[in-house]
Parts: structure tokens; C-alpha cells; sequence
């Protein structure tokens, strides 16, 4: 049987279940995941498109040979938003190889301010059997409206 004085005194110490908990937080979220928990790796491989913020719209052009699908959102709104990438061609939005794309920030949502943040997210469709197509890696870049 122990005594009370075998037991070490702790309180002194600062508690670490905080310590821990913000250890998590920031490993988890260093990080976004696009739609389908692709790794990280992915999310950082080779950009599709390049994306160029100018004073009234978001320019995208397509850096991969061949046509990129894409969806931008404000980055503040992602929580709230449910979506998936789609590969159809004309209802999806995309751009074929070599082209650009210029999207008013009106279009992207109303009354963006200035120093706003997007998200971009792009992928290829890719033949899955069938003739049917699916989306490939979804990556993301973060775009800054001009101030």
C-alpha cells in the first residue's frame, strides 16, 4: 500500500492536456484536404492552373496539356459549402489545354471585398473504364484578391 507521501506532488506542473490538444489542432489543419481526403502530397503536386488575381476578375490559365476542370470558392465560405468535382462537359466548369478563363469576382460571389481570399481547386478527368470518365487528384491554391 502506498502512502500519500509516496505519491509526487504535480500541481506545480503546468497541465498538458491543452498543450496536446493545440499539438493536434495544428497538425490537422496545417494542411486543408480537398473533397476526398487526398494526401497532402497530392494536394501539392504539380499545379493544373495558374491563377492570376487582377482588379476585377480571377484569371486562370491552363498549364497542363490537356483540359482542366475547376471550381473557386470564397475561402472563408469552404465550411459551408458541399461539393464534389464533376468532369461533364458543358456543365462543369473547365478549361481545355493551353486556354484561359477570366472570372469576374462578382461571379464568384457577390460583394467580395478587397483582400479577399479564394480557393482554387482543379482536376483532370481521367478514363476509368468503359468509356466513363472521373476526376484524377483534386489540388487547391489559395488566391488573394487585389487590395
Amino acid at each position: 500500500m502506498l502512502s500519500e507521501t509516496a505519491v509526487p506532488n504535480v500541481d506545480h506542473l503546468p497541465p498538458l492536456r491543452p498543450l496536446v490538444w493545440l499539438a493536434c489542432v495544428t497538425a490537422s489543419c496545417a494542411m486543408p484536404a480537398p473533397p476526398g481526403g487526398e494526401a497532402a502530397e497530392d494536394v501539392r503536386s504539380a499545379q493544373l492552373l495558374n491563377a492570376v488575381p487582377g482588379p476585377t476578375a480571377v484569371t486562370l490559365r491552363n498549364n497542363a496539356g490537356e483540359r482542366v476542370f475547376y471550381r473557386v470558392f470564397p475561402t472563408t465560405s469552404l465550411v459551408f459549402i458541399k461539393w464534389a468535382p464533376c468532369v461533364q462537359i458543358p456543365a462543369c466548369p473547365s478549361i481545355p489545354s493551353g486556354g484561359s478563363s477570366a472570372l469576374p469576382y462578382d461571379s464568384i460571389a457577390p460583394a467580395l471585398p478587397n483582400g479577399a481570399s479564394l480557393t482554387v481547386y482543379s482536376w483532370v478527368a481521367r478514363p476509368t473504364g468503359g468509356g466513363v470518365l472521373a476526376p484524377d487528384h483534386v489540388r487547391s491554391r489559395e488566391v488573394i484578391r487585389p487590395r
